[in-house]
């Protein structure tokens, strides 16, 4: 599991590199002063790596902050407390807080997603401005997915300025298909445009650094049989 400062490292490299990716076009084209849609999606891709940094520190420090109520609840909570009888004010205080900050990290756990594919599709606009294509914004409507599926058709690519930065998908195949699949297939399908009856909730060890979405399939999804009459509004 990756440590927050390791991950600031990675934020702070990749902040180096697009200010050195603007640099690089900037003098080696020397456009006219005005407004350039590559430098724009750069200044959007920047915002957003902090968006996404911002997100994920509130995320450490929740779950630190977690930890330690999971101590004060053990160190006030009665032992051998009869089943069914209300734990004492105090117990039922940092229980309260635990649940609050829980709920928390979840939309914080879910915002993230929402942001990091607003991130990977101002990373994926600026492949492509470097491929050569023009106006790429006008021609994917889901960029970073759009890329990927371009990769994967190779020498079927419905734009064949891809094959310039093809090397990308040489080097970083399984990590663009797992982003693709968690920040797209995963955020539309659970999070953002859930159409079906799906547990929501979260995991988490009672010490240490875990913590995880958890949205199990509801029983009969996978063979829901046709429906008919009234219950078809509940479904």
């Amino acid at each position: 599991m990756i440590d927050y400062p390791t991950l600031n490292l990675m934020k702070d490299d990749a902040e180096k590199t697009l200010h050195q990716l603007s640099k690089t076009v900037s003098e080696g084209l020397k456009p006219r002063p005005g407004p350039y849609g590559f430098f724009s999606h750069i200044t959007q891709a920047l915002e957003r790596l902090k968006d996404c940094d911002r997100i994920a520190r509130r995320l450490f420090h929740q779950r630190k902050r977690l930890t330690q109520l999971a101590y004060s609840e053990e160190s006030v909570r009665p032992k051998d407390w009869p089943p069914g009888k209300a734990f004492p004010d105090d117990v039922q205080e940092v229980m309260k807080q635990e649940s609050e900050l829980t709920e928390y990290m979840k939309q914080d756990m879910e915002t993230l997603y929402i942001f990091g594919g607003m991130l990977l599709d101002q990373w994926a606009l600026l492949a492509l401005y470097i491929a050569g294509v023009r106006q790429p914004g006008k021609k994917c409507q889901h960029p970073f997915h759009d890329l990927v599926t371009e990769f994967e058709n190779g020498d079927k690519t419905r734009v064949p300025a891809v094959g310039r930065i093809y090397p990308i998908w040489t080097s970083f195949k399984s990590g663009m298909l797992w982003l693709n699949y968690q920040i797209r297939f995963y955020r539309n399908r659970f999070i953002v445009h859930s159409d079906r009856p799906w547990q929501r909730g979260t995991t988490a060890s009672t010490y240490g650094e875990e913590f995880n979405l958890w949205i199990p399939t509801p029983p009969g999804w996978l063979t829901c049989p046709p429906k008919t009459g009234p219950v078809i509004k509940l479904e």
